[in-house]
């Protein structure tokens, strides 16, 4: 018998698939490639920081703060997904801030500034 065995190698990567009923009227997923590298760019730039022995500061939001955004959004008569919604975040986004979990960008900040007028700055 001759070798029936095929040896050559075989590489699978892994995809996102997203439900795109616009694309396909049969209702067929489309793959959509996520960006490569970008965790391991965050990582290699914080090992980088770690070996020239440069500070790693996080900023975060002071805690008045905070209690003054969730004392306004509440006077507002909002529940976090509603202010999520004025503000056109993703859901759970008010969450994470008032919880601390998040730190939110400057688009947010300007967002939250316009549409609850707290003003939000980040400290070290």
């Amino acid at each position: 018998m001759a070798d029936t065995q095929d040896w050559t190698q075989v590489v699978l990567k892994k995809t996102r698939r997203v439900a795109d009923a616009s694309a396909h009227p049969s209702g067929a997923t489309k793959i959509v490639e996520r960006p490569a590298g970008t965790e391991s760019q965050r990582l290699a730039s914080l090992e980088k920081k770690i070996e020239n022995n440069e500070a790693i500061v996080r900023k975060h939001i002071d805690s008045s703060i905070l209690k003054l955004l969730i004392q306004t959004r509440i006077e507002k008569k909002l529940t976090q997904i509603n202010a999520d919604n004025l503000c056109g975040f993703p859901r759970n986004t008010f969450r994470e801030i008032e919880s601390g979990r998040l730190v939110p960008n400057s688009k947010q900040i300007s967002l939250i500034q316009k549409s609850l007028g707290v003003v939000i700055r980040l400290s070290l």
